[in-house]
């Protein structure tokens, strides 16, 4: 009964859709191909399931439904399906492949064919030599918890967050970790490796409770989104944008073909 059931809407499909074609050449090409699937569906339906459902659960937005509906609450890492790892072709296996010549797993910056600019911001840990680790983006690479670390510390002394620390910043950060001394000891900097006070958590959301406001919003779009950005390679979609400052517009298309244009898409801001 299932698989009947399961066939005829198939065979429904393809009949509509095939019906929408004007030329006749498409229509047999359809006719044919949904032929072969509905042949398919009706000896052996469970590979054509498994795949829907393997399908189904690559989308980025089904274990972010799933959290929802879970009344699990957003985190920052990737523990309960809200954040998933970013995708480019700029990873440290294709710069290997071009650079690293001797097999090493390091890129000197003699060997390196960018500006020296470049292979300055790429070496993320200042040793003098590129490395798998340098392109670690995880939330478990040394870089990233010493990133952390470092974003907290810059905070705190950089007080009128323009992202600079100038001298009278330090010196007025170094003052008030001196507390009336003219010398910073060992005991003085303890502080600065403490972890950061908790406010009080709030009572968790009971489990299998939906939050209708976050349900609303990421149906929505308001958090989260339940369309993909383009993959690696996919040609991106054109668009048009305010910019910043509010005076004009920036098109996507006015680039193409004129200079190198860097697009980061996001599901998750």
């Amino acid at each position: 009964m299932h698989r009947s059931l399961l066939a005829f809407c198939i065979w429904t499909t393809a009949v509509a859709s095939a019906s929408a074609q004007s030329e006749s050449s498409d229509v047999r090409q359809r006719d044919r191909y949904f032929s072969g699937v509905f042949q398919k569906v009706r000896t052996n339906p469970r590979p054509l399931v498994t795949d829907a459902l393997g399908w189904l659960f690559e989308r980025e937005a089904t274990p972010r439904f799933l959290t929802i509906i879970a009344g699990l609450p957003p985190t920052g890492d990737k523990s309960n399906g809200w954040l998933v790892p970013s995708r480019t072709r700029y990873t440290w296996k294709s710069l290997a492949q071009r650079l690293d010549r001797d097999g090493t797993g390091a890129i000197a910056a003699e060997d390196f064919d960018g500006p020296s600019e470049w292979f300055k911001v790429l070496d993320r840990d200042r040793d003098g030599v590129l490395t798998a680790a340098d392109f670690d983006w995880s939330d478990k690479s040394p870089l990233f918890k010493a990133n952390t670390s470092a974003k907290m510390l810059f905070r705190s002394i950089d007080t009128d967050g323009d992202g600079q620390v100038t001298p009278e910043e330090w010196q007025a950060f170094m003052e008030k970790l001196a507390q009336g001394k003219d010398y910073l000891s060992q005991d003085d900097l303890v502080p600065l490796f403490l972890a950061p006070k908790q406010a009080a958590a709030k009572p968790n959301r009971p489990r299998g409770v939906i939050d209708a406001t976050m349900f609303r919003a990421f149906l929505e779009g308001d958090v989260a989104s339940i369309f993909e950005g383009p993959r690696p390679g996919d040609r991106a979609p054109d668009f048009t944008l305010p910019l910043q400052h509010g005076k004009g517009t920036l098109t996507l298309a006015d680039f193409f073909g004129k200079r190198p244009v860097v697009l980061i898409f996001g599901s998750f801001t």
